[in-house]
């Protein structure tokens, strides 16, 4: 069981906080919660990617999600990564490990569309996007160095495109 819930609270801690996969594999026990086993309020991190230094609020999907996994992890203690490999000692999940899953996922659910680990990353700027969050936000929250590139993760669709124009009837 403790699998499918692994790879749950993965999908939800990356969907919600618009981290990278590499970033996610690599969180530990001691990134969310306090030595007294309390959820801390928010995560702080340096992004493997960017060396830049990310801190956002644990949000409400994100803390049911990782009480719940805590519930059936394996001792969790500090320094110990929250996803791992089964039987890997500490090893974290791997990049690839998790894209692998995703894919699973893809093939199982028979999806037409292709699904990735940065998926995660991208639904979440596009439904940021879509409630009015403006670009420059999310271009400080994705940690990119240009607009082009948050846009390019936004991926704006020619029927929306068609849409502004069929709305503006000046």
């Amino acid at each position: 069981m403790w699998k499918n819930l692994r790879d749950y609270t993965i999908f939800v801690v990356g969907i919600n906080s618009a981290l990278r996969v590499s970033d996610i594999v690599k969180l530990k026990w001691e990134d969310i919660f306090y030595e007294i086993g309390e959820l801390k309020k928010e995560i702080r991190l340096i992004e493997k990617k960017t060396s830049k230094q990310k801190v956002f609020p644990i949000n409400q999907s994100m803390k049911k999600a990782l009480l719940e996994y805590l519930e059936y992890a394996d001792k969790p203690s500090g320094d110990k990564y929250i996803f791992k490999l089964r039987q890997g000692g500490n090893s974290p999940l791997s990049v690839k490990m998790a894209w692998r899953i995703f894919k699973d996922i893809q093939d199982n659910v028979k999806l037409s569309t292709h699904i990735g680990t940065h998926s995660m990353r991208k639904t979440f700027c596009f439904m940021a996007w879509k409630q009015g969050v403006p670009i420059e936000t999310l271009m400080k929250i994705l940690n990119h160095g240009s607009q082009s590139v948050t846009k390019r993760y936004i991926g704006i669709t020619q029927e929306e495109i068609n849409d502004v124009y069929l709305n503006i009837n000046l």
